[in-house]
């Protein structure tokens, strides 16, 4: 019941924070911006590698009908004798693709900056310019992207810093931390509630965006493992982050307090020196 109260108590307090609601809205539609613009880009790539096999079934009925027919030799290219095996060869290529995958709605990675599509005939290798690029260009590989994990990654320690910033820091300067202490026997199991609540609050927030990403693309249907890890993977790392602000607020008024106090150690150290 006393967990209970605080947790109606901090909604209270949330509720009557539009620095709070506003930042929790910011990451929500950095989110949804994010999922849309891999499932966007699933779509395309989908679309794409259809087209191209639609294209190759019509152009090998095309030559089966001409082989067919005794038209070893088409009209617009004379030179060419499709019943040597040198010119069958060359006229039987083949694509192969880097098949996209529904999970492409949490993360695009580079499939975005580099071809998902290889023409293999005889004269292909991995030298070619379509390869050679994606192996030879490190300095893109580190370009981001603003999709779900980048918002993931990124944003939600900061979202948790903005929901955590004021925890106790209100308290200590009023003067209630005495009267807080006495009636909880302790202030870390308060501390603790009230920072679980923003956590609950960020983790089914996650959770939903999360279920909702999968179903742009159908990822529980095709690929159901991979929303289970991004569940598991991103619930960790929010209790990780929350976990550490915790023992930042644990050691101090505030986690802004914290950060000053950081600030403010080698001006200590220096004096500490002089005073030696």
């Amino acid at each position: 019941m006393k967990n209970l109260a605080l947790f109606l108590y901090e909604w209270r307090h949330f509720s009557r924070s539009p620095i709070k609601i506003i930042a929790l809205l910011l990451i929500v539609v950095a989110s949804a911006y994010g999922l849309h613009k891999g499932a966007n880009l699933h779509k395309r790539q989908r679309a794409e590698v259809e087209k191209i096999e639609q294209k190759v079934q019509e152009e090998r009925q095309s030559y089966l009908k001409a082989y067919q027919k005794g038209q070893m030799v088409p009209e617009d290219r004379e030179w060419v004798d499709l019943s040597t095996p040198f010119w069958a060869i060359e006229y039987s290529w083949v694509y192969h693709y880097k098949t996209p995958s529904p999970a492409m709605v949490y993360s695009i990675g580079q499939s975005e900056q580099y071809g998902f599509i290889k023409k293999i005939t005889r004269w292909a290798s991995p030298y070619d310019t379509d390869l050679a690029e994606e192996i030879a260009n490190p300095e893109r590989l580190q370009t981001g992207t603003l999709d779900f994990t980048f918002a993931l990654l990124f944003l939600s320690p900061l979202l948790l810093l903005v929901l955590f910033y004021n925890i106790q820091s209100l308290e200590a300067e009023q003067g209630f931390m005495s009267m807080i202490e006495v009636q909880s026997g302790s202030k870390h199991p308060w501390l603790l509630s009230r920072m679980m609540f923003y956590l609950l609050l960020v983790l089914i927030t996650n959770f939903l965006l999360i279920v909702y990403g999968g179903s742009l693309t159908g990822v529980l249907s095709e690929e159901g493992g991979a929303l289970g890890q991004m569940l598991v993977y991103s619930s960790i790392y929010l209790v990780f982050w929350s976990v550490l602000y915790f023992l930042i607020i644990q050691g101090g008024r505030s986690i802004s307090g914290w950060s000053a106090y950081t600030l403010s150690l080698p001006s200590l150290f220096r004096q500490r020196c002089l005073n030696i």
